[in-house]
């Protein structure tokens, strides 16, 4: 049996996803949809696991607004919507895609949603992590479209939310096998067949987390460690969730530069594809797996 927690959090979740869902308009500040989805989960009893992601158009993943960001859902986009949350620690994971842009797109989400229900339907114990990953890359060339290789589900546990095994979309050789009572976040992204396929790094970054504490640390730089430590337990964090003191100064900066924390760039599609994501989070049970975002 797994933690009750589990349930609690992926119902939350999904409840607080499907809700956002209908205020993803044009013209909407992205600032106004992370702090909705994340106000939601809090309001429904469980913390969050992560900043919440709003990637538009060619950006997969890690863009979260900043603070008193101006960005706006630009016309004809196709949105991502990716959040977290947790109860005691225990992580759920789950992402949607918008389509405000070309009718072709919505083949895009329709092929992230098939080779994510590929996946739950043939995940049980003993099954090899590659071949999952080779039957959801044939659902989605199945659409003449391409999933994106270096995007991987996780798995999931108590205050980790990359708890070692990777989860690819594509036959890459990955090791493994699933076990019963693991639990996992599965999230192919789709792009064209024109398209790289993979996803690079931009030049900024707005996701952070705590990586381990140094010793003999300068009392400017060990007090905030120690206020960020204590507060996200090694979850990931923005720069939305501290004190004002730290939008205005260099402190996450210098705590990255010397290992502290460790800072998440956007991620963009190597060729500026325009991706789809479909994301949900499982548990392996002992005949197949269960979907624990789910209303």
């Amino acid at each position: 049996m797994i933690p009750e927690e589990y349930y609690k959090a992926g119902n939350i979740l999904a409840k607080a996803i499907y809700k956002t869902k209908d205020i993803i308009k044009p013209g909407i500040p992205i600032i106004e949809i992370c702090e909705f989805v994340e106000g939601e989960i809090e309001k429904l009893g469980a913390k969050l696991s992560f900043p919440a992601n709003v990637d538009i158009n060619e950006i997969g993943a890690h863009y979260t607004s900043p603070p008193n960001d101006k960005s706006i859902i630009p016309d004809n986009s196709v949105v991502k919507l990716d959040a977290g949350s947790h109860i005691n620690g225990f992580i759920n994971d789950m992402a949607i895609t918008i389509n405000l842009g070309e009718e072709k797109y919505n083949e895009y989400i329709e092929a992230a949603e098939e080779g994510l229900a590929t996946a739950i339907k043939h995940i049980k114990p003993g099954v090899k992590v590659d071949l999952i990953g080779e039957m959801v890359e044939k659902k989605i060339k199945s659409y003449d479209l391409k999933p994106i290789s270096n995007l991987s589900g996780h798995q999931l546990k108590q205050y980790n939310l990359h708890a070692g095994q990777s989860i690819p979309s594509v036959k890459s050789g990955e090791e493994g096998h699933f076990k019963i009572n693991e639990v996992y976040a599965l999230e192919p992204f789709v792009a064209s067949k024109a398209a790289a396929g993979r996803v690079k790094s931009g030049k900024e970054a707005y996701i952070f987390q705590f990586i381990k504490r140094k010793k003999n640390l300068v009392k400017f730089l060990a007090q905030p460690a120690d206020e960020i430590r204590r507060k996200f337990n090694r979850l990931p964090f923005c720069l939305r969730w501290l004190p004002e003191k730290y939008h205005t100064s260099d402190i996450i900066k210098r705590l990255t530069s010397i290992g502290i924390i460790h800072d998440f760039p956007v991620l963009i599609e190597a060729r500026k594809g325009i991706v789809a994501q479909a994301e949900k989070t499982i548990v392996v049970t002992s005949d197949g797996c269960e979907v624990l975002t789910c209303l």
